[in-house]
């Protein structure tokens, strides 16, 4: 019983960690899309 909650609490952990760079990623292209916005307003 123990090994399989343990295997599947790994299973959502990597779940869990995969969308996490695409969120990421997005939140820095809405940076960079900010900051070249106000390069072009200057």
């Amino acid at each position: 019983m123990l090994t399989l909650s343990l295997k599947s609490l790994i299973k959502k952990a990597r779940n869990r960690r995969k969308p996490m760079p695409v969120v990421l990623s997005i939140k820095n292209l809405k940076f960079l899309i900010s900051n070249v916005k106000k390069i072009i307003e200057f």
